[in-house]
């Protein structure tokens, strides 16, 4: 089957790359790791990932050296350790881990530039392999030296996978005059600035998604009420300059209050949003807010493969029941998003999870939750052709708009091609997982064969 190259339209490579950054620890035990530090004559920082959990147990309960910066993740990557020195330089803290909170050391491992351009160009290659041709980047703050990397890549080698980036702003506020300078100076086809991206709320998990109703057993319908009024600012200023804006929203109220938020930007005469604004997850949105949407032009990026990353599905399913009640008929309400008409492109949340087609039928189409007997919310779930179309065609609408020839196989359209090696509208799910991408063409320009 031939398709149009895929579009994920939220990446964080950035953060992929500081997951594997440092030095691997990996079959280190205490003794080992504490005899390392004691034992180093230079006095740069110890970026350490891997640490076993034996290891990580034990060295929780002792005092670090504390002659230079010590970082340590556990192997899974949920939890840290620090010393003083390094909450002293990083702002870090030992316990759970969260980019936000790591941007200082991200900072830090951004300044290996060959490092990073190695990765990004192994990165790059596997994106390809899977079919994508095109992503939607987001870079915290002003990119540590990432947008002018690429820039310097691009220049040498060009750019693998056509590439739009986004800020995050982390550390530092919303800078709109330096974001307009970059939108200016990364115009290329292949490599722009698009805007920014944001949070509105929270994890149902962590009782942060906002929701219409209370939870259950609470009195709230969040823990933490964001500030709508504070990113209806925010999204204005950069409106007013035509910069496009993610909204993270999963709680039902969250939704609702992304949709009031982009529906006070500058409109077309047709009452369309002028600038390509876009909200990202949706887990708990309703009929009422995606009609909205589709009227506004505002663009869903979904995330068909997020019921792939629970092992434990009943778990899962209980804890969402558990919080929300009859309410989690509601979830994941994909079907609703293609009735109303919304503009609909996917994404990962790379390094959350990896661009796959194939897989992202059997979870968003199928509806299963990890490796359930029977779908969640089967009413709920796509259809395989409009899931398609969104990682396809929704997704450089979402980045590029409408008038951009490219996103279909046609006549005058950009060659972003994925051949896979079966029909993925007819396998049947209990194998469609199975399925491969054979060729990849991105530019017209054979990226990626599966066989030599």
């Amino acid at each position: 089957m031939i398709i149009p190259g895929l579009v994920d339209t939220h990446c964080f490579f950035m953060g992929k790359y500081f997951q594997d950054y440092g030095e691997d620890f990996s079959g280190y035990g205490q003794e080992d790791l504490l005899l390392d530090f004691v034992n180093r004559g230079d006095r740069k920082l110890v970026l350490g990932r891997n640490v076993s959990e034996e290891a990580f147990r034990a060295l929780s309960e002792k005092s670090l050296p504390n002659r230079y910066p010590i970082v340590l993740f556990h192997s899974s990557f949920d939890e840290m350790l620090v010393n003083e020195k390094a909450e002293i330089k990083y702002a870090v803290n030992s316990g759970p881990v969260t980019m936000e909170g790591c941007v200082r050391l991200i900072e830090e491992a951004l300044k290996d530039e060959e490092a990073f351009l190695s990765a990004y160009e192994n990165h790059t290659g596997k994106l390809l392999a899977k079919g994508v041709t095109s992503v939607k980047e987001v870079a915290f703050d002003q990119g540590f030296g990432y947008l002018e990397a690429l820039e310097k890549y691009r220049m040498v080698k060009g750019i693998p996978v056509r590439t739009a980036v986004v800020s995050q702003p982390v550390a530092k506020i919303w800078d709109i005059s330096w974001a307009v300078d970059m939108k200016k100076r990364y115009a290329y086809e292949d490599f722009r600035f698009h805007g920014f991206n944001t949070m509105l709320d929270g994890s149902m998990s962590q009782e942060e998604a906002h929701l219409k109703k209370n939870y259950s057993g609470r009195d709230y319908t969040v823990r933490t009420v964001p500030d709508y009024e504070k990113a209806y600012d925010l999204v204005k200023a950069a409106d007013e300059n035509d910069l496009a804006v993610s909204l993270h929203a999963q709680g039902g109220m969250a939704v609702a209050e992304g949709v009031r938020i982009l529906s006070g930007m500058k409109k077309d005469k047709c009452g369309k949003l002028k600038n390509r604004h876009s909200m990202t997850d949706l887990e708990m949105g309703e009929d009422e807010e995606f009609r909205k949407m589709a009227e506004l032009d505002i663009h869903a990026e979904i995330y068909p493969q997020i019921q792939s990353i629970y092992d434990d599905w009943r778990g899962k399913i209980n804890q969402v029941k558990g919080h929300v009640g009859e309410e989690y008929r509601r979830i994941w309400n994909r079907a609703s998003m293609v009735s109303e008409g919304v503009s609909i492109s996917c994404a990962t949340d790379l390094p959350l999870l990896f661009p796959d087609l194939p897989e992202s039928i059997y979870y968003a189409c199928g509806g299963f939750v990890g490796e359930s007997v029977e779908p969640f919310v089967e009413k709920n779930v796509m259809d395989r052709v409009s899931l398609i179309n969104a990682w396809t065609q929704g997704g450089i609408v979402s980045l590029y708009g409408r008038e951009e020839r490219l996103g279909k196989i046609r006549e005058g359209y950009g060659a972003d091609l994925a051949v896979y090696d079966r029909n993925l509208l007819e396998e049947p799910l209990n194998t469609i997982r199975d399925a491969k991408v054979l060729l990849t063409i991105s530019r017209g320009k054979t990226s990626y064969k599966r066989f030599k």
